[in-house]
């Protein structure tokens, strides 16, 4: 099945051109859905900082129980994952509880229909990196 979204819905560029010119940030989830007829989009956003899972809550109150979510992975589980020292992968488990804690109210909600993993270029085909998949994945 391919699903069409786009990669976020609030834009300040979007107003007076996608959006009406006085729409509210508030209310641009909801016209994204209801007016512009989109059933799912990307959460980008959640590469640069973890919401709370009420920013998720008010999310899905949103938006009706057909609408999906793609939330992109945080940064410190993509490119933030070698020991600086050393330049092993470092032990983040506390990163993927802290961001999975985070997405629980769209998994409970049966609205989480991918975790985004897009790792930087010198993310090469190693071992190591191999493994840290593995456990991406397991998480």
């Amino acid at each position: 099945m391919i699903k069409i979204g786009t990669s976020g819905f609030s834009f300040p560029d979007w107003v007076g051109n996608i959006y009406p010119p006085n729409i509210k940030k508030a209310d641009m989830l909801e016209y994204y859905e209801k007016t512009l007829g989109f059933t799912i989009t990307e959460i980008n956003s959640t590469y640069y900082i973890i919401p709370s899972q009420k920013s998720f809550d008010g999310m899905i109150r949103k938006t009706t129980k057909d609408f999906e979510f793609t939330v992109k992975a945080h940064k410190s589980l993509t490119h933030e994952i070698r020991d600086k020292g050393t330049g092993k992968l470092s032990d983040n488990n506390e990163a993927f509880e802290h961001f999975l804690h985070a997405v629980e109210p769209l998994k409970k909600e049966g609205r989480l229909t991918a975790i985004l993993a897009q790792f930087p270029y010198s993310f090469h085909a190693t071992k190591d990196n191999y493994e840290y998949l593995r456990t991406f994945k397991e998480n």
